[in-house]
Formats: structure tokens, C-alpha cells, sequence
């Protein structure tokens, strides 16, 4: 009986590096969303804005001119420059959302920490309108969702990222609804839900608001006046 050689097979690459290379990929991705070659961009005052559809500077800079004008209710300047990346939901959001995939839009701390980076769910700037797929609280303005956003990275700028991520959420959240000036859902909706004892994440952050605006009445509503200019929480 003869031996019969036998074929060196192809040399398979560990799995554990190509995991490795997907998540560094996956990594840079959510370090920087521009890897994911949005289609279009445009300079608009200091913001940089990419988007999946064509983008008309008119439109836009009337909702970020109001985005602009909601923020200084914080009381703190931005002059550094924003990265504003407007998807249509589809994989771009889903890639980049994480857990956040039914929110309308989010910001993460590393991109305080290198450069404002606001991420957004489907977005219309001709109709200044932004969606999440809800059915109820599923819709509020653009211009108000990036005031929210921008709220949450003045705040770390204000109070310090740590001290920032462990205000109680109605605080945290219910502040970014009271510069914005809205929450995503009407009065009607909350009073609705709340008479059926449902479930629905916005509700914390409409208490919230409604709790900051009571505060705001007696104090103001900049983030020094409410949290105390040395970044200590309001009670």
C-alpha cells in the first residue's frame, strides 16, 4: 500500500484576527462616522455636516441657525467647530447607534473628548424634523434634537464628562428637553400614557423638563445656575 501525498490545504486565518480587525474597524468607525463615506458634505458656518441625501445650505442653516439659538440658553459658548452626520436610518444609523437604534439621535463621549460629533436617526432638514420609528413620540424638530445633543456636550464641557454622566437621568436629560425646548412627546401623549400606566423612555425626560422649567423659574436655566458654577448638581 502506497502512501498518497497529501494537498496542503489553504492556511486559515485565525479568528480571532479577523475579529480583531473587524472591531478596530468597527472601532474607527464610531471614533470618526466620516469613515463610512457619507455621500454628501457641506461647510455651514462652524458646523460640518454629512449627510446620506443631497443637502440645500439654505434649509440647513435655518435649522442650525435655531439649534444655535436654543443652545444658548445653557449659558456656556461653543466655538469650536461640530461634526453634524444626518442619516436615513438605514445601516449607517444601525452601525453606528449601537443600543441607541430607537433614539433620535446621540452623542458619544469620546467624540466630546476629540471632536463634537452629534449622530442623527432619519432626518429632514427641508421640514426641520427628525424620526426614531415610534409610533408615539416617534417625531420632534431637528433643530431642537441637535440643541438636546449639543446640551449633553456643553454639559460634560461645563460640569466634567464623569460628573455630567452621573446626574440622574431627569437632570441629565430632562435639562437637554428644557434647551431644546420640547420633549418627543406632547403634553397629550404624556398625560395619555401616563392615565394607562404604559411604559415609554421619553417619560422620564418630560418629567424631567417639566422639573428643570420649575427650577428655572426661581434660578434661571443656564447649566451654572442649575448645577452651580464649580459643576456641583442642583438638588
Amino acid at each position: 500500500m502506497t502512501d498518497r501525498p497529501v494537498k496542503a490545504g489553504r492556511r486559515r486565518r485565525p479568528p480571532t484576527l479577523i475579529l480583531g480587525l473587524l472591531a478596530a474597524l468597527w472601532g474607527s468607525a464610531l471614533a470618526a462616522p466620516q469613515l463610512l463615506a457619507f455621500p454628501y458634505r457641506a461647510e455651514i458656518g462652524s458646523t460640518t455636516v454629512y449627510s446620506e441625501a443631497p443637502l440645500r445650505a439654505g434649509e440647513m442653516r435655518a435649522v442650525l441657525d435655531r439649534a444655535e439659538r436654543l443652545a444658548r440658553r445653557t449659558g456656556v459658548s461653543d466655538p469650536a467647530g461640530t461634526r453634524l452626520f444626518l442619516t436615513d436610518g438605514g445601516w449607517r444609523w444601525s452601525l453606528l447607534a449601537l443600543t441607541s437604534r430607537r433614539a433620535f439621535a446621540y452623542t458619544r463621549p469620546i467624540s466630546t473628548i476629540a471632536s463634537d460629533a452629534v449622530i442623527v436617526n432619519r432626518a429632514n432638514p427641508a421640514a426641520d424634523m427628525a424620526y426614531n420609528g415610534r409610533t408615539v413620540g416617534g417625531q420632534r424638530q431637528l433643530s431642537g434634537v441637535i440643541a438636546h445633543e449639543r446640551t449633553h456636550i456643553l454639559m460634560g464641557r461645563k460640569l466634567g464628562l464623569v460628573r455630567s454622566a452621573m446626574l440622574p437621568v431627569w437632570q441629565r436629560e430632562g435639562y437637554a428637553d428644557y434647551v431644546a425646548g420640547e420633549s418627543s412627546l406632547s403634553d397629550a401623549d404624556y398625560a395619555r400614557l401616563k392615565r394607562a400606566g404604559a411604559v415609554h423612555p421619553a417619560l422620564p425626560y418630560v418629567e424631567g423638563r417639566k422639573r428643570i422649567e420649575a427650577m428655572a423659574r426661581t434660578r434661571g436655566g443656564t447649566i451654572a445656575a442649575l448645577f452651580g458654577a464649580d459643576g456641583r448638581e442642583g438638588k
